[in-house]
């Protein structure tokens, strides 16, 4: 059997949306998202503290994947920066939240800056495309959004 060559590709996604909630309250849904989040099946803290600089999390999918996230940058009420990486490093890069607060109502920009290493012969639109904006949008942005607006107030 022979196996296809590694690809290494890079990408940068951006997605946000517009939750009737102030950011105070999106901020702390953000910190609880194996609560909402559909991809997530689990969220183990290794060390450090969950909202704080440097606290180091395991994160597991629901298709079995993990990755660990680092907070590199913890603004409340503001950005959230995290490191992520597999433990065989073929996914690498950045995540970062910004919330905007306007009215009581939050805008959340949510950018991801990825290195990953496939298997696969994938195209760099399978990555970044369009496809891939709406996979944002269906599985962090909008149920982050359901989420916000059901446990507010």
């Amino acid at each position: 059997m022979v196996s296809s060559p590694s690809k290494m590709m890079t990408s940068s996604l951006r997605g946000d949306i517009l939750i009737d909630c102030p950011a105070q309250h999106v901020w702390k849904c953000i910190l609880e998202y194996p609560n909402w989040a559909p991809t997530v099946k689990s969220a183990e803290l290794l060390s450090g503290e969950w909202d704080q600089e440097g606290g180091v999390a395991l994160i597991t999918k629901r298709d079995s994947a993990s990755f660990f996230s680092m907070n590199l940058k913890m603004r409340p009420y503001k950005q959230i920066v995290r490191k992520i990486d597999t433990k065989n490093g073929d996914l690498q890069g950045f995540l970062d939240i910004s919330l905007v607060e306007v009215n009581g109502k939050t805008r959340v920009t949510y950018s991801n800056y990825l290195t990953c290493q496939y298997e696969t012969e994938m195209s760099l639109e399978d990555l970044q495309g369009e496809e891939a904006v709406v996979g944002i949008k269906e599985s962090y942005l909008k149920p982050l959004k359901e989420y916000s607006e059901k446990t507010w107030k």
